[in-house]
């Protein structure tokens, strides 16, 4: 064999020695106490571990100490025995052992037995005490196993006593339980018979207050017979009451009808004379609304005379205007070396022209937006006692009586307010407003 192969059997010879193999035995055997009756292939359990052991120690000796890498690594017997790969056959040995599979690691046993025979270190010359230590060996492994098993049912009778005393805690806790619950019986049997005691007393008071009962009885019974002919002397006396008052309720009647008849025709009155003062009411307020837009009606008038005087001068403005710009630029021309400038120097002198046709339109405005605002007044102030007559009656009923309440002041406030005579002017606007006061007042001039 070469060094590799030595220190691979090594190697596995090594693993085997590790394994607790008594450990092993009991957990593939766990029912069984004596190693002796455990056969495996040949063996029993206790001489197979010996043999083993000594298999592993003689061969590892031997590549140590002995003769060997002149060992042969395998060896092919061509007998019974068959044939040993001793890297092989370790290696394998190792992995059955290791899973506890002792049937397979037997089997290769004889032929690793023999492979040493044949090689003369299975029985090397030793002395008196070496030649007992085999059978030393194998009965300490016996013992060894048979120690292992007492160990192992050591252990399943602890487990067994705890379990007992696990059991015998239940019982005693069951026991005690079932202790109070008889004493509580015991207790609620001295309730009931208290309870039925008590009981047995209430049953005798009431036999008293039975007897007690039916002596009222008989007492409202006796009060009841009185009590009814008193109700039937009262009852003469209630039929004698009831035709006395049957006769003043006719009586009382007639006397309601006649003076239903009379509130009747006081009411019809009364809707008459109503009906007449709110006629008389809504005449008078028409006639005040007549004479107040006739006031205003005159106003207006009087705005619309002067209006004619204005139209006149509005039309000479602009003639004169037109006529001045003409005067200036043929008769009155300025003539410089620049054209821009005299341009602009003829505008200048032609604004007077434009600034009094400017004067005189914006107050042929205002005149006319008096005009306009009388007869509108005018025409408000017929409609006042209309709405005072829709309101009548609704004094802030509802949100739209509130309504309508708030446009009829509105109405009287602008009605009574002065006339605005001029408007509020912008002098960013002044050139834009005065060209459309122009185009109005010319539009106007032109549907007169």
């Amino acid at each position: 064999m070469n060094i590799n192969q030595k220190q691979n059997i090594l190697n596995s010879i090594e693993q085997i020695n590790n394994l607790n193999l008594i450990d092993l035995l009991n957990q593939a055997y766990p029912n069984e106490g004596d190693a002796t009756k455990i056969i495996i292939g040949n063996f029993n359990a206790a001489q197979l571990i010996q043999l083993i052991n000594r298999i592993n120690k003689q061969l590892k000796n031997e590549l140590n100490n002995g003769i060997g890498l002149l060992l042969p690594q395998s060896h092919n017997f061509n007998n019974d025995f068959g044939s040993v790969n001793l890297e092989v056959d370790l290696s394998n040995m190792a992995a059955w052992l290791s899973s506890a599979d002792f049937n397979s690691a037997a089997s290769r046993v004889e032929s690793l037995i023999y492979y040493q025979i044949l090689n003369g270190f299975w029985d090397k010359p030793q002395t008196e005490a070496s030649n007992s230590k085999p059978e030393t060996e194998r009965l300490t492994k016996e013992l060894d196993v048979i120690q292992g098993k007492l160990k192992n049912y050591i252990d399943k009778n602890a487990t067994l006593i705890q379990n007992l005393e696990k059991a015998t805690n239940d019982v005693t806790v069951f026991i005690e339980s079932k202790r109070r619950e008889f004493t509580t019986l015991t207790e609620n049997q001295n309730t009931s018979t208290s309870t039925l005691q008590s009981i047995n007393e209430v049953l005798t008071r009431a036999t008293s207050i039975e007897g007690d009962l039916k002596t009222l009885l008989q007492n409202q019974t006796t009060s009841a017979d009185d009590a009814q002919r008193s109700i039937e002397v009262n009852q003469k006396s209630f039929s004698v009451l009831n035709a006395t008052l049957t006769d003043l309720q006719k009586s009382l009647k007639e006397t309601l009808d006649v003076a239903k008849t009379d509130l009747q025709t006081i009411g019809e009155s009364k809707k008459e004379i109503e009906s007449r003062i709110t006629e008389s009411k809504r005449l008078l307020g028409l006639s005040a609304d007549a004479a107040l837009g006739g006031k205003f009606s005159i106003r207006e008038g009087k705005v619309a005379k002067s209006l004619v005087w204005w139209r006149v001068a509005v039309g000479a403005s602009v003639a004169l205007a037109v006529t001045w710009s003409v005067v200036v630029f043929l008769c009155l021309a300025t003539h410089t070396s620049l054209p821009y400038l005299d341009i602009i120097v003829n505008l200048v002198k032609t604004s007077p022209g434009f600034i009094l046709m400017g004067y005189i339109m914006a107050q042929y405005n205002k005149e006319r937006a008096i005009e306009e605002e009388y007869a509108f007044r005018s025409a408000i102030s017929e409609t006042i006692n209309a709405y005072a007559d829709l309101l009548a009656g609704h004094d802030g009923q509802n949100s739209a009586d509130t309504s309508r309440q708030t446009m009829l002041l509105d109405a009287i406030k602008q009605v009574y307010a002065k006339p605005q005579m001029h408007k509020e002017a912008d002098p960013k606007n002044f050139y834009k407003n005065s060209s459309k006061e122009l185009l109005e007042v010319l539009k106007d001039l032109a549907k007169k």
